[in-house]
């Protein structure tokens, strides 16, 4: 929003109309237009999981990702054009669950990860999931996406 604050002189009456332009414009935004978004203001919306990179192995990943919606038929499906997806953004997301798993024995949310089943391992978040996405601010400002969903153990028996 770019507001121009020079005003010289008398501009007229500020009637009805004009307060609702001017309140319309103060108020115009995109969709999850994040470079007018305050530092620390949290944006969710619903996310498609498109892929992953391992990150620690076994233990942990990174996810890219696009927007999602609610079709007309009651299916999640990935949004077409959107702006908002790590293809645009080139940020990748981050399981919070997984923050207990980048250290420690611990697997989130609570197991330990010596009691996995010999043939079985830990499984990333698998693509075409949608997840409650998280758009926010770290510390160092730049823009984080975080989601939270428990890992899934899949493997044979041996």
């Amino acid at each position: 929003m770019n507001i121009n604050g020079n005003i010289r002189n008398n501009f007229g009456a500020l009637n009805v109309r004009a307060f609702k332009k001017m309140a319309d414009k103060v108020n115009e935004r995109n969709e999850f237009d994040a470079r007018s978004s305050p530092p620390n203001i949290q944006q969710t919306f619903v996310a498609y999981i498109t892929g992953n990179t391992v990150v620690t192995t076994g233990r942990r990943w990174k996810y890219t990702w696009g927007l999602a919606h609610l079709d007309s038929s009651n299916l999640f499906e990935q949004r077409s054009g959107a702006s908002l997806t790590y293809t645009n953004t080139g940020i990748y997301a981050y399981n919070t669950v997984e923050a207990l798993q980048q250290s420690g024995t611990k697997d989130g949310p609570g197991l330990t990860h010596s009691s996995i089943p010999s043939g079985f391992t830990l499984q990333p978040i698998a693509t075409g999931t949608c997840v409650h996405m998280l758009m926010s601010r770290g510390g160092d400002s730049l823009l984080k996406f975080t989601f939270s969903v428990a890992n899934a153990i899949d493997g044979t028996c041996p």
